[in-house]
């Protein structure tokens, strides 16, 4: 009984160390940035937000971003130590610039792709696949900051709160059906 209750007590008190660290997620992400952020005299191809769901100050330089499962291959989010507050949301732009702060080495796939979020121990903390973008300057992020579902954000909002306002599909489904022409199925039979 007594080893139960330890046994008990310990796990409690893993679960109440892995929620102090916090909790950082991808909260948002845009494949093709034509026009919706300017940074410096550039719009960068992709970005990617994160958000801190947790209500605990979160170290940014203890984790690493990349479009690929694996740790090593993965890029550390800052060099230098960046605490990001309860709440809050952090722009990372997918340019390919290197050197410059929250810029990384690689750009969001134009089709479908993956995107890893790993902590300072390699261990996967949040991943999300996404479609092709139907358009340029169309995000995909969660329907609320830190929610489970996900959603064509139909105005971005990048650095702020998401909106809820979006759509599974940005098109969608045609009214009528086209019918073959007679010519069609008399050459077509």
């Amino acid at each position: 009984m007594i080893r139960r209750s330890f046994i008990l007590f310990l796990a409690s008190l893993c679960c109440t160390l892995a929620t102090a660290q916090g909790k950082l997620l991808i909260n948002e992400l845009m494949q093709s940035n034509v026009d919706i952020i300017m940074v410096g005299h550039d719009f960068p191809d992709s970005w990617v937000e994160l958000y801190n769901g947790s209500d605990r100050t979160v170290a940014v330089n203890k984790y690493r971003i990349g479009p690929t499962n694996v740790y090593a291959d993965a890029y550390p989010l800052s060099s230098s130590a960046v605490d990001l507050q309860p709440g809050a949301h952090l722009m990372l732009y997918c340019d390919k610039t290197k050197g410059t702060p929250f810029h990384y080495n690689f750009s969001l796939d134009a089709g479908i792709g993956e995107l890893f979020l790993f902590d300072d121990a390699g261990v996967l903390v949040n991943s999300v696949v996404y479609g092709k973008m139907p358009a340029p300057n169309i995000a995909y992020g969660r329907v609320t900051d830190g929610s489970d579902e996900w959603q064509y954000e139909l105005t971005s909002t990048p650095g702020a709160s998401n909106s809820s306002v979006g759509s599974n599909e940005v098109l969608p489904e045609p009214v009528c059906q086209a019918t073959p022409s007679r010519l069609w199925q008399q050459m077509f039979p």
